[in-house]
């Protein structure tokens, strides 16, 4: 719980993806054969056999998969989880004094934001992930 001072928390972790991830990013290329977009028959009742030629037929069509989309796929994910540049950010707040209608603000450059102004007040909202915002 912080006090009325600032308050600032430190997570460190590694960002990896498993094997089973870049298979992920691969098998939706799955969608371009037929036998692969038709529904799945629970109404059949006992699917084993169904299964065992999907199976076969999965086999035979990885070779015509591309699977360097699977490692450009992983990139992509990879530089949309990265912390976007906030350099000094907690100096710049802790030096702000007063905030009134002639403050100039200044967003870090590549920083993700949305303006919302809704009736006399208006706020910034900065991703500083893509699953998480940071909200002043």
């Amino acid at each position: 719980m912080a006090d009325d001072g600032i308050s600032s928390h430190i997570t460190i972790g590694i960002l990896s993806f498993t094997w089973a991830r870049y298979f992920n990013e691969i098998f939706p290329q799955l969608e371009e054969f037929k036998e692969f977009r038709e529904a799945v028959p629970f109404w059949k009742g006992d699917l084993s056999g169904l299964i065992q030629e999907k199976t076969e037929s999965l086999r035979q069509k990885l070779s015509e998969l591309n699977f360097s989309k699977g490692i450009e796929r992983l990139n992509k994910s990879y530089y949309a989880a990265q912390p976007q540049p906030v350099h000094n950010y907690f100096e710049s707040i802790r030096n702000i004094s007063r905030v009134s209608a002639d403050t100039a603000l200044a967003l870090n450059e590549g920083v993700i934001f949305q303006f919302v102004k809704k009736n006399r007040a208006m706020s910034y909202i900065c991703w500083v992930r893509l699953s998480s915002f940071l909200k002043y």
